[in-house]
């Protein structure tokens, strides 16, 4: 019930009070994965919060450090506030341990269905340029993608 007043919230810009709300459903147990805080980082950075969103993201990349979707929850965070370096970084890591492993949570999968999509958040509402992929790799040029292992 927390989790969908949180994400309620958030849509509205409370983003206090979707913290909040986030905090009080893990307080009652709320066992999800990626570790339930990954909302908290990512409402951070909506917020305008980026030092305390990029603290808590690199706390829980710490504790999780092989964790794809941890290392995806935080990509997805950094598209969807424009810091595509960042995006960048934390997907391709996902995407590394994932195949590394024969991808057993489907996470490449998800990706290839993110890419297709446009970024959410307000820097892409009703814009698609030509060619463009949207979401993981929409702000990586071409010779920064070597630079992550990508091709």
């Amino acid at each position: 019930m927390f989790e969908g007043i949180g994400l309620s919230l958030v849509r509205d810009g409370r983003y206090d009070e979707s913290i909040a709300a986030f905090e009080r459903a893990l307080q009652l147990g709320w066992d999800v994965v990626p570790d339930g805080r990954c909302e908290i980082a990512r409402v951070l950075l909506l917020a305008g919060r980026h030092e305390d969103g990029d603290a808590l993201w690199t706390e829980l990349r710490a504790n999780d450090p092989g964790g794809v979707w941890t290392l995806n929850a935080g990509g997805l965070a950094y598209t969807e506030v424009g810091r595509d370096e960042e995006a960048v970084e934390w997907l391709a890591e996902g995407l590394r341990v994932a195949i590394g492993r024969d991808d057993p949570e489907h996470v490449v999968d998800q990706m290839s269905d993110a890419r297709a999509a446009p970024a959410p958040g307000p820097r892409n509402a009703g814009v698609q340029t030509p060619g463009s992929r949207g979401l993981v790799l929409s702000g990586c040029r071409i010779a920064d993608r070597g630079k992550w292992g990508l091709r």
